[in-house]
Parts: structure tokens; sequence; C-alpha cells
């Protein structure tokens, strides 16, 4: 059994109540009061069809995650009473024979089943799956039929056709984000730092965080002397936000700091040994909603460089990072854009690892 929302309800049952009430007021009066006459046999009523949708506030919508909506169909009798004109519930003698389509956007709308013995008047129940990021517009049709128009009754507007569109925005819940850091110190040695994959999930509020670990690497040493380096894996956080308005990611990651640990050995001196905290500043950036590929100046303790970062919508699976197979990105732009940042093997800077 399917639940179904009544639309009959909340400001019309006011409604219906005070126009009982009133009804009653003047049909029994009181004393020294003149009854209201009932108005003439042959005055006309207007009535008015629409269609509603429920719920009227949308929750947030991921992509690839379904929205269930409720549809249905409101007949409103505008009755004089005094000198005020109500708008109040009529009732609709059978189910209204509701369709509804995707006008723009990327998804599927689905008509549900309802139960056979469902009562005349309630909504009918379709799924939304949304596909692809974007503004989306749905369109809900009905047809009025003759025997819901009575024959004192004059319908407001075409009377034929009644529409109704809804109009929202399915975002990415999930980012996931790579960073690549690449710090040259002349005449001593290069820095490499590459983050692992870091899952941004978001909230209710548009506030996504996440988290991941850094590698460091440590090429071209200058070896005059035997001389090792190396720094232990770090962790970094990000957070973000995601504007719809603008249609931007926006995001800082914030480095915690690494030990280096540094042994060389030179001739007549012997070997010595040091260990000290490396950190980075933070790195704030941002890229449209859909991902990208940004390079900008990146810094830290004593070094300046440069951040190459992918960010990628976790659902689009088409551009999935992996850092061992560059073939993941065919035949996409995607590999054109990565190789210009990445003019080297993965494979190569892990073996440091």
């Amino acid at each position: 059994m399917q639940t179904y929302y009544l639309f009959a309800k909340g400001r019309r049952t006011v409604i219906r109540i005070l126009y009982t009430t009133l009804i009653g007021t003047f049909a029994i009066g009181s004393a020294g009061q003149t009854v209201q006459a009932a108005p003439a046999v042959g005055d006309p009523v207007t009535v008015k069809f629409e269609i509603g949708v429920y719920p009227e506030k949308l929750p947030k919508i991921c992509t690839n995650s379904n929205l269930n909506l409720y549809v249905g169909m409101h007949k409103s009798v505008f009755k004089k009473i005094g000198n005020t004109v109500w708008d109040l519930p009529a009732h609709i003698p059978e189910q209204a024979h509701i369709e509804g389509s995707v006008i723009s956007g990327k998804g599927r709308l689905k008509k549900q089943l309802q139960d056979i013995d469902d009562a005349a008047g309630t909504s009918v129940p379709f799924l939304f799956t949304a596909d692809k990021p974007g503004k989306v517009t749905l369109r809900f049709t009905a047809s009025v039929k003759n025997s819901w128009i009575g024959a004192k009754e004059e319908v407001s507007g075409s009377g034929v056709t009644v529409q109704k569109e809804i109009t929202f925005t399915v975002n990415p819940c999930k980012y996931k984000v790579k960073t690549l850091l690449k710090f040259p110190v002349p005449d001593i040695y290069k820095i490499s730092v590459i983050s692992d994959d870091a899952i941004m999930k978001g909230d209710e509020t548009g506030n996504f965080t996440g988290s991941a670990t850094m590698a460091w690497v440590y090429s071209e040493v200058v070896q005059d002397c035997d001389f090792s380096i190396s720094a232990m894996d770090s962790l970094v956080d990000l957070s973000g936000q995601l504007d719809e308005d603008s249609g931007q990611f926006m995001a800082t990651q914030t480095f915690q700091p690494t030990t280096v640990a540094v042994t060389m050995c030179c001739p007549l001196v012997g070997c010595r040994s040091a260990s000290d905290q490396g950190s980075l500043d933070p790195l704030t950036f941002s890229v449209a909603s859909t991902g990208g590929v940004l390079t900008q100046a990146a810094t830290g303790q004593g070094v300046s460089g440069s951040a190459t970062i992918v960010v990628i919508p976790e659902e689009d699976q088409a551009v999935a990072f992996h850092a061992d197979d560059m073939t993941a990105f065919l035949p996409s732009a995607w590999r054109a854009a990565l190789w210009e940042d990445f003019p080297w093997s993965y494979g190569a800077l892990r073996a440091f690892r």
C-alpha cells in the first residue's frame, strides 16, 4: 500500500470550517437579524482547477539520487459571502489523469503504480531520478473533464488543460579531490607532495568536508656526499561549499605538518643525522561545480612552487581518477589536461614511497 498526500487540507480545511460556520450563521440567524438570502438559482459560480505538487519545498537533490513527488488536482469554488469572496475547496469525483515530463535538464521521470482502491482526489505519485548536476524543470499536465464542472459553474482560465512546472537544482553531493604540489629547491633537491583521493561529502547545508594522506617525495638530490632525506606521510583536511547560484565549488586544504629526516655522510666529517618539522600553507581553490583541473601557486616552510588540483564529482565514473592507470581518462579531454600537468609516471613517484 503506497502512501498518498491529500491536498484538501491545511489552509483549505480551515476555510472549509470557516465556510461551514458562516453558512450556519446565515441560516440560523439571531434575534433581530435578517437571514441572508441564498443566491438566485441562475447565478453562475466561478470555479478554478489547479495542479499541486508535494513537497512544495524540495529537499536537497544529489546526482544519481531519487526524488519522490506527489501530484494532485485541486478544484476551487469562489463563493461570495457578504462582501467577501471565498476560495473554497470543491470535490473532484474521480482520480485525475496526470502526466509528467522532463522539460529541461538531465534525469528520468516515471509515474508510479497506484492502488486500485485508491480514493478519488488523492495525489498521483511520481519518481524522478537525477542523472547529471544542473537545473531541472518538470512539467505536469492534466485535462479537465466535463463531469467535474457543475451546471451552474463557470471555469476561469482555459478550462481545458491545466499545467504546473517546477524547477530545482541537482547538485553533486560528493567530490573526489587529488592534489600534487611541486617545490624546486635550487641546487639541493626537488620536493613533490601527492595526495590520495580525498572524498569530500556534502551535508544538508551545502558544506563539504573530507581528508586524505599526503606522500612526500624528494628527487634530484645533490649528492656531493652520501645523502638521504625522507619525510613521513602527513594528513590534509578539506572543507568547502557549493555555490548553486554561481555554479562554483570552493574549497580549502589545510595541511598537517610532517617530520623530515636527513642523514649525510661525508669524508673526514663523518655522518650526521637530523630531523625537523616541515609544513605547507593552506591552499584555497575554486572550480566549476562539474569539476575540472587547475594549477596555482603554493607555498610552504621556506619553499614556493605550484599545486595542480583535480576535482571530479564522484558519481561521474567516466572520469574516475586512477593514479596508476592514465588510460582511465581516455578518450576524454581530461587526459590531455592532466598529461600537461603530470608529464611523468605516477609509478615512478610511488616507487619512492
